[in-house]
């Protein structure tokens, strides 16, 4: 088995949601999905000892989820036959509602069952903030939100243009985020539901320039942290902006004691 090159790989796992009481006897049964990063050989995790960092992204806070979704993740593409990870390798980190705030990182630290190859008795931990895995997402967020933000053209920090007429310029603009367009609809339609008195695009902006550094949100009236949670959303799912200067080829193991 060709072992894993070194480097970021993105992509989600489902997992079958908890029925409720009422639709427990339904015949369809609810499945979501967790998005993953698995980052394989990065220079800063080989200085302390690790091969390999699992990030989780969920807003599902029960703690008896979480072991079956690390114990998948390393059964699908860490414990292959000819390339296994130690458990002491392995860096675990859960991040909730897919957030750029410290707070709501988490790194675990589990015991592995070698049977019945599942993860069992998590123990969260606070990082620190200048954890490179940290860094690496604030780097990405600050990234896109710049590059968002540079797509609203002629428009003054205090002078809103209308939805319409943005997807009336954008859809014709090829150098346009759709992952925006996205956000923006979303945007506008929680803005709406919740009657608030501003501006989609106005909301937006501030929540871009917050993301990029360039203003603080506890000083502008027009900002929502709802707008931001959206537009962190599908900033997620972008691919992560990495230096292939900083992931180095971990060596295939063919064996693990028991």
């Amino acid at each position: 088995m060709k072992p894993l090159q070194a480097g970021a790989y993105q992509f989600s796992l489902p997992y079958l949601s908890t029925p409720s009481y009422i639709k427990m006897h339904a015949a369809n049964h609810p499945v979501s999905t967790v998005d993953i990063e698995l980052h394989i050989g990065h220079q800063d995790d080989l200085l302390v000892g690790k091969e390999a960092t699992i990030i989780i992204f969920s807003s599902h806070a029960d703690p008896n989820y979480i072991a079956p979704m690390f114990s998948m993740v390393r059964n699908l593409w860490l414990t292959k036959l000819h390339w296994k990870i130690p458990t002491d390798k392995i860096r675990l980190i859960e991040v909730h509602t897919k957030s750029h705030d410290q707070n709501d990182w988490h790194e675990l630290e589990m015991n592995w069952d070698y049977t019945a190859h599942r993860y069992y008795d998590p123990v969260w931990k606070s990082i620190q903030e200048t954890a490179w895995y940290y860094q690496q997402y604030q780097e990405k967020i600050n990234s896109y939100a710049w590059d968002a933000y540079q797509s609203f053209p002629d428009i003054g920090e205090h002078r809103p243009i209308a939805l319409s007429q943005l997807w009336e310029k954008w859809l014709h603009k090829s150098n346009t985020p759709f992952w925006l367009l996205k956000a923006l609809r979303s945007a506008d339609i929680y803005i709406r539901t919740e009657k608030i008195p501003l501006p989609v695009t106005e909301v937006a902006l501030t929540s871009l320039k917050h993301l990029t550094g360039m203003c603080v949100r506890d000083h502008n009236q027009n900002y929502v942290p709802e707008v931001t949670t959206l537009l962190i959303t599908e900033i997620h799912k972008l691919p992560t902006i990495i230096t292939p200067e900083d992931y180095q080829q971990v060596n295939p193991i063919t064996s693990i004691a028991p």
